[in-house]
């Protein structure tokens, strides 16, 4: 039998060199998956605001409604700005009703049609 002596130095090397890459773009990947988590879970949060606000409306009578409206609310210690914005669009039979919600890095907008 022959050994080849040195090559497993050598592959071990290059088995590292091939390794070491691919860990590190692993735990690059880390930071930006935390980013893509952190906003869905705000833009989440302001669509549960939003749907709030808007089931809020619902009980009040149609002549309540707000035509603007300005709010701030905090979840988890992040500041949420509400708007609230109203329009006839059949004057005395049909409101438009626009709900903004903009977290710290994005916002939502929901809409709901109301009869008298």
């Amino acid at each position: 039998m022959r050994r080849e002596g040195g090559h497993l130095l050598a592959e071990i090397l290059v088995g590292i060199g091939a390794l070491v890459p691919a860990i590190l773009l692993l735990f690059g990947l880390f930071p930006v998956s935390h980013r893509i988590e952190a906003r869905a879970w705000e833009r989440w949060t302001a669509t549960e605001i939003a749907q709030e606000k808007l089931e809020s409306l619902r009980s009040v009578d149609y002549l309540a409604v707000p035509v603007t409206e300005s709010s701030t609310r905090i979840r988890e210690g992040r500041r949420y700005l509400v708007r609230v914005s109203s329009s006839e669009v059949i004057p005395g039979r049909l409101k438009s009703v626009m709900v903004a919600v903009r977290g710290p890095s994005q916002g939502v907008e929901l809409e709901l049609r109301r009869r008298p």
